[in-house]
């Protein structure tokens, strides 16, 4: 009887640990294919993933066994990881699976051109065949001007862009030539460059347009049209395209020749050709410490026919598997990247960080922007804390950061910083500020006049909110002084008491210095009158303002619901009326109501600099950041995508409400009202008009005034 009871117990033990195995599912992937994944004896099971990256981490903390990353992905997980991750299998087009690279960007010229080895000074005044940019496409800046930074020299003119360097250098060496789609990342500079500098556009099929008129290959068989055609002397293309173009045209092969890195000519051979730049494939990774069966057994999924759960795997892992097919790697394989050369003008931003994770994700960022040919240049320094960064970057030792629009005043008024690019946010309705009050007290507000006498909570001195209400109470005259700009009085004359975080704070302390309000009045709400805006006081931030009128403590508080976080979760809201900016109340009790009774419309975030930069190092902060926002945004072709969480923590460098980034002239609804809310304190507080420069205007002034 125990035997048979051992026996049982034995079996069920070893049937409890089959292992699971689990893979990464990257947002593109179907959640029905994950269901489908259950289905009957499966082995493997979903584990949600925000990106590539976030999959590395995942694999790294032991939360997954494998997935599929991308070959830079890969690099950035060796460059931060040495060990953790083994390369299993790489993912090949079924008819290119004897290619050791998934694209391979070569340098042809005619055949009836002869180009001497003389440091490529043959090809001065040439004209170039380039296949251009564009949105969809996965070559990046990396690859697609490493043949043209390698060809063109180091000359820098230090009053000139990077992206303009890169334009006259071009224009000086090659002449006239065709380099189509966008050569920024901002429509308006890049309307205004293409006028500047057309012989860069003069060969393309349609030179005003700057384009090609085949446009589904992304420009590479225009730009071998072009080659062919005798219009340039050298044409920079994909090896792929150049296969299918000779496929279509078999007459053709003898017509060109390769040219090589190091200056030589050779017949062309695209079994051996001569690149320039290479993209890898994409692999399967898994786990280094995984179990040793799991390769073979993956092998097996991937090929089976059973039309069982296998078939979701297929499709999770080889996505279109009719296109692509898994190839078994020897071992592990590190990925073969090429850099190219290095941006002429070597200048960097210094991107302040306030915690230990957020640098570190800043060094990958910096990482990827280098794998992507961005410039200038990213590199990441650490202060302690938000105040610490302003005060870095006034001091010009770090050049951005990103800030809270809570911090929008302080920034402009205590450290002289204004805005590079603003932040546009995922639900323009959440970001709103609301004065709350409590429901029973609804008979007491009839009106913005009835502010006077009660007490309020505000999350800090100087913060969004504080701003917000001021601005209000001044557009709305409810101030018997209306020509007054000491905010403190205005408070301090309008309520009786409050609990305004950080009034007192030497961090603050500048933003007014002079003043004839009562301040301890300000201050004689908060708990143990402690006034600190730090954690230690329980009425600091939207969820301390929020906690002071839910314990009676206020009549009212100015808060932005959205950074409420978990604080509404257990709390009654029909307990609650929002008091609108024209004085009347909300027709219904909660925080769901209409936005037009916000006292704000605002943005999550901004990106800052100082005020005195030139617009120089305006220009090349604002076109690195849209050129990351380009590649690392909300985008298809990302496999890191910069305004989510990293290695499961929110709100590192971006917040992650962030869907993309805005410049001044922004026609987003939520930044021009944060701009007016900005101009109008600055304005008030008698400091000099807030520097919001436009970028067109930047632009203009940059290209159009200046004289070659």
């Amino acid at each position: 009887m125990w035997n048979l009871i051992l026996v049982t117990l034995f079996c069920g033990t070893l049937i409890s640990a089959r292992t699971d195995y689990r893979v990464c599912q990257p947002t593109s992937v179907n959640k029905n294919l994950c269901e489908n994944l259950k289905q009957g004896n499966s082995e493997v099971k979903c584990v949600s993933v925000l990106d590539g990256v976030d999959c590395v981490h995942k694999l790294i903390n032991n939360e997954v066994d494998f997935g599929v990353l991308t070959g830079d992905v890969l690099y950035l997980a060796d460059k931060f990881y040495s060990n953790g991750i083994r390369s299993l299998f790489e993912l090949r087009h079924h008819e290119k699976q004897y290619d050791f690279y998934q694209t391979q960007m070569v340098a042809l010229v005619s055949i009836s051109h002869e180009i001497t080895n003389d440091n490529f000074n043959s090809l001065k005044g040439g004209n170039l065949c380039h296949p251009g940019f564009s949105e969809t496409q996965l070559l990046n800046d990396n690859i697609l001007k490493q043949f043209e930074r390698t060809i063109y020299g180091d000359k820098c003119r230090q009053d000139y862009t990077d992206s303009e360097n890169e334009l006259i250098n071009l224009k000086n060496f090659f002449g006239q030539s065709c380099r189509p789609g966008p050569w920024v990342s901002n429509t308006t500079l890049d309307k205004i460059l293409k006028n500047r500098y057309p012989e860069l556009c003069s060969l393309c099929d349609n030179p005003l347009a700057c384009s090609y008129k085949d446009k589904y290959d992304h420009g590479h068989i225009g730009a071998l049209n072009c080659l062919k055609n005798n219009k340039g002397k050298v044409a920079y293309v994909a090896l792929n395209h150049v296969q299918d173009y000779i496929g279509n045209f078999p007459s053709q092969v003898n017509m060109f020749q390769m040219l090589c890195p190091n200056g030589t000519i050779t017949s062309f051979n695209d079994h051996n050709p001569c690149v320039w730049s290479k993209r890898s494939w994409d692999l399967i990774v898994s786990r280094e410490d995984v179990t040793l069966d799991l390769p073979n057994k993956l092998d097996g999924w991937l090929t089976s026919n059973f039309g069982d759960w296998t078939d979701a795997l297929r499709k999770i892992v080889l996505g279109n598997e009719k296109q692509y097919r898994h190839i078994a790697l020897p071992s592990y394989k590190k990925v073969d990247f090429d850099f190219g050369k290095n941006p002429v003008c070597g200048r960097e931003i210094k991107w302040c960080t306030t915690s230990e994770l957020e640098h570190k994700k800043c060094q990958w960022v910096a990482a990827e922007s280098d794998i992507l040919g961005i410039t200038p240049k990213i590199v990441c320094g650490r202060e302690i804390s938000t105040f610490e960064c302003l005060r870095s970057i006034s001091q010009k030792q770090t050049d951005i950061t990103t800030i809270d629009s809570n911090y929008g005043y302080v920034a402009r008024k205590l450290f002289s910083l204004s805005t590079v690019l603003y932040a546009d946010n995922d639900n323009d309705k959440s970001n709103v500020v609301f004065a709350m009050i409590k429901d029973t007290s609804s008979s007491k507000f009839q009106s913005l006049q009835d502010l006077k006498g009660k007490k309020a909570c505000f999350p800090e001195y100087g913060g969004i909110s504080w701003m917000t209400f001021l601005n209000v109470i001044r557009v709305n005259k409810v101030h018997d002084d209306l020509k007054t700009c000491d905010f403190k009085k205005i408070a301090n004359d309008i309520f009786s008491e409050a609990c305004v975080p950080g009034i007192r704070d030497s961090d603050h302390s500048t933003l007014q210095k002079t003043t004839k309000a009562n301040v301890t009045a300000l201050c004689s709400l908060c708990p143990q009158n402690n006034c600190r805006a730090n954690d230690d006081n329980p009425f600091f931030r939207d969820n301390g303002a929020f906690r002071c009128i839910e314990h009676g403590v206020a009549d009212i508080a100015f808060v932005k619901p959205k950074n409420l976080n978990d604080s509404t979760a257990f709390v009654n809201q029909h307990e609650y009326r929002i008091l609108c900016k024209n004085g009347s109340l909300a027709s219904n009790t909660g925080f769901d109501v209409d936005e037009n009774c916000a006292w704000s419309i605002t943005i999550d975030s901004e990106i800052v600099s100082r005020k005195d930069i030139s617009q120089i190092e305006h220009s090349n902060m604002a076109l690195t950041l849209l050129k990351l926002n380009a590649w690392l945004g909300s985008n298809e072709r990302t496999s890191f995508n910069i305004y989510k969480s990293f290695n499961g923590t929110k709100d590192l460098l971006f917040k992650d409400s962030t869907v993309g980034l805005e410049s001044s002239e922004s026609e987003v609804r939520s930044v021009m009202a944060y701009q007016k809310l900005m101009i109008d304190a600055e304005k008030c507080s008698g400091s000099s008009p807030l520097s919001v420069i436009s970028l067109l205007v930047l632009f203009v002034s940059l290209i159009i005034n200046r004289v070659l």
